[in-house]
């Protein structure tokens, strides 16, 4: 049984501001207590399993938005609406399996709005949310570092499996079926 918290963000949105939870995660819990991706996975290892395993057996997944969350990409549209974006795959994944999220707002985000997601995530709009600031980060962090506190770890890790296709299946755990779009496979494309 996994008992980490999952840091899921976007690395042109929020990356200092997850690393900073990640870091309070670690001093709070143990090194190594938060799923926190590059820090987490050595040199080596197939990053798509132990990514997919620390999801499925994770305490809690704290979803990290700032004022970019959504991933703007040139040309218009948004990676958030791709089937396809490793963060969309994330919140949907932890929100079929029914894990604690916690949104964490940070500079000035506000709370993704159940119209603006695409459907398979808009009971994230529904979920309590924390803010964070600079004038009380130390106060915000430590308050949802007593939550994480009051949180009981997974019941039981589900086992990925590597796919012939190269993505990963998630079985004989919590996690079954598909995990991003009808296959039985996630394929990482990238925060």
């Amino acid at each position: 049984m996994s008992d980490e918290v999952f840091i899921s963000y976007r690395k042109s949105d929020a990356a200092a501001e997850a690393r900073l939870i990640a870091d309070r995660v670690n001093q709070r819990f143990g090194n190594g207590s938060a799923f926190f991706d590059n820090q987490s996975i050595e040199l080596g290892t197939d990053f798509r399993r132990r990514l997919w395993r620390s999801l499925a057996g994770c305490r809690a997944v704290i979803a990290v938005v700032g004022p970019d969350w959504a991933g703007v990409v040139e040309g218009g549209g948004r990676r958030i609406d791709r089937k396809n974006d490793f963060v969309r795959s994330e919140i949907e994944c932890a929100l079929r399996e029914r894990l604690r999220i916690i949104p964490v707002l940070v500079r000035n985000a506000a709370q993704p709005d159940a119209a603006s997601l695409p459907k398979s995530l808009r009971p994230l709009a529904d979920r309590q949310y924390l803010t964070i600031t600079h004038r009380s980060a130390d106060r915000d962090l430590n308050y949802l570092m007593d939550q994480l506190t009051e949180t009981t770890p997974a019941a039981h890790v589900a086992v990925p499996v590597l796919t012939d296709r190269g993505g990963i299946h998630i079985s004989g755990g919590r996690i079954r079926g598909d995990v991003v779009n009808g296959s039985k496979t996630v394929n990482h494309h990238g925060r």
